[in-house]
């Protein structure tokens, strides 16, 4: 498809995917753990609740921070927090220690999600390109979640869970690096797609 043929457009692409695979990953794969581990489902469903409560307190807060500054920072900055959670979560043996990564990586991912959209829109000015081009960019949501599911799945018939949590860490910081190398010609402020 077209959409693939323009760099800048890979980028949006690339942080959403991301963006989904981690989300999934906390909502699928870490209660698995924890439930194994012992932790009361109720535990679990608090600790994702507390991860929703914090994306409704701050979402908005933490947009109107970032309308004034480049994307750029906070995509790195989201991408490379989420890597170093997960990376630690793998060496983490108590389960309510774990339990406490799932606020904490909703945190991270608040670097991000604010500003997923309004990075793809920066980046396609004209109307008609938009309603074209915004159905290939939404496929990284089943693209991140596809990944998500099936990465871990594989990791785990050959290895232990704490490689489940260092293979989605892998593709958080292909994310990151890609971000970093990221052109500055492909990057608008947010005050720029006003």
């Amino acid at each position: 498809h077209r959409y693939f043929i323009r760099p800048e457009l890979i980028y949006p692409y690339a942080t959403r995917f991301g963006l989904n695979v981690i989300n999934s990953f906390i909502v699928i794969y870490i209660p698995i753990f924890l439930v194994e581990k012992g932790v009361s489902p109720a535990y679990i469903g608090g600790a994702i609740s507390v991860m929703a409560l914090i994306h409704v307190l701050f979402d908005f807060k933490i947009g109107k921070v970032i309308r004034k500054r480049a994307f750029k920072p906070f995509f790195v900055l989201g991408f490379m927090l989420m890597t170093i959670i997960l990376v630690g979560a793998s060496f983490i043996g108590n389960a309510y220690l774990l339990l406490a990564i799932i606020p904490f990586a909703g945190v991270a991912t608040l670097f991000v999600e604010p500003i997923q959209d309004t990075f793809f829109f920066s980046l396609v000015r004209k109307a008609e390109d938009e309603e074209r081009l915004y159905p290939i960019y939404s496929t990284s949501n089943q693209a991140g979640r596809f990944v998500a599911k099936v990465l871990p799945a594989t990791v785990l018939l050959f290895a232990s869970e704490k490689f489940a949590y260092l293979s989605v860490a892998l593709v958080l910081l292909a994310v990151a690096f890609m971000v970093i190398f990221m052109k500055e010609k492909d990057i608008f402020s947010v005050a720029e797609c006003r």
